[in-house]
């Protein structure tokens, strides 16, 4: 017979012992929405911390550490008349600025004369890669080569915390036989 009625309550229910912590779960039962750690960071403040923040050997979050590391590679490549990242006083910091803010104008006009409207370090730097994987970068790395062959690229970065971009073959997809 007892089976026709429904369910027998829990023993807990049945002797009233409750805890607040269930109480609290019934009632929020709302989802929340997640909150944003910080707010997205600008290219040019990317390449001003690289190159103005000492030391980055720090690398607290080793996935943030590449990605600004990626991120200045491809900015390296949209500074067309070269730069000078040296120095550590105010008119060195203002050029070291200045430099980046020319590349950050200069990869958002990329990105959207191909409709693209990221503008955040992180969703650059995943775009320009698929966009470098496709060999479109190439004429840029090409010309950045040049660049500092002929000392108009100023850098004293050590080699370990330069992100090498090589050229890429593009790829054509095989032809439906």
């Amino acid at each position: 017979m007892a089976s026709l009625e429904g369910p027998a309550p829990s023993s807990s229910r049945a002797s009233g012992d409750r805890s607040a912590a269930d109480t609290s779960a019934v009632t929020q039962v709302s989802p929340t929405t997640p909150r944003r750690r910080s707010h997205a960071k600008s290219l040019s403040v990317v390449w001003y911390e690289w190159f103005t923040t000492l030391p980055w050997k720090h690398k607290e979050n080793r996935r943030r550490y590449h990605d600004a590391k990626v991120a200045v590679a491809f900015m390296r490549l949209f500074l067309l008349e070269g730069y000078d990242a040296t120095g550590s006083d105010s008119a060195a910091k203002d050029r070291i600025l200045k430099a980046g803010q020319d590349a950050e104008e200069a990869i958002l006009a990329f990105l959207r004369a191909r409709n693209e409207k990221t503008k955040a370090f992180g969703a650059v730097v995943k775009t320009l890669k698929k966009v470098h994987t496709k060999g479109e970068l190439n004429e840029l790395i090409i010309q950045y080569r040049a660049l500092c062959a002929g000392g108009r690229v100023v850098d004293k970065s050590s080699s370990s915390t330069v992100h090498i971009l090589q050229l890429q073959h593009a790829r054509h997809p095989q032809e439906a036989v």
